[in-house]
């Protein structure tokens, strides 16, 4: 599934959940929004769009979420996270590498990843504890 398809495939699957979650959506019209500008950037626009993705991706965790809400960015990210490209993957990676409130499954997913993603998360993430990293 190319990008474009993930964006229609994360959208169509999280449509729903912006009337439920109300308090997230405007952080996840910014995922969306960024990811767009991603997949439609021209080669040297790239970096600032990759950029522009991870903060949208930081900010939204940086909030104080609850059990569910957090849940749901967990699916949205893991997807985005399963088919994004690793230039994508280091910007989230760096980004979220010192956040705390980024579900575990997604560290996890990334730091199992290249060493080019994963480093920065198994030096920096307050996420993961010893037993995580055994």
């Amino acid at each position: 599934m190319g990008a474009c398809g993930l964006t229609n495939r994360v959208g169509a699957m999280h449509l729903n959940l912006l009337d439920k979650y109300e308090n997230l959506k405007p952080f996840l019209v910014d995922i969306y929004d960024s990811h767009r500008h991603y997949n439609l950037s021209e080669e040297e626009d790239k970096a600032a769009a990759r950029q522009e993705l991870a903060d949208a991706i930081g900010t939204l965790l940086e909030k104080d979420l609850q059990p569910q809400e957090k849940d749901v960015i967990a699916d949205i990210l893991l997807a985005l996270i399963e088919q994004a490209g690793i230039r994508v993957r280091q910007a989230m990676a760096q980004r979220l590498a010192r956040v705390e409130g980024v579900p575990l499954s997604v560290i996890l997913k990334l730091s199992h990843d290249h060493i080019d993603v994963a480093g920065v998360i198994l030096r920096q993430s307050p996420v993961l504890a010893d037993l995580d990293l055994i």
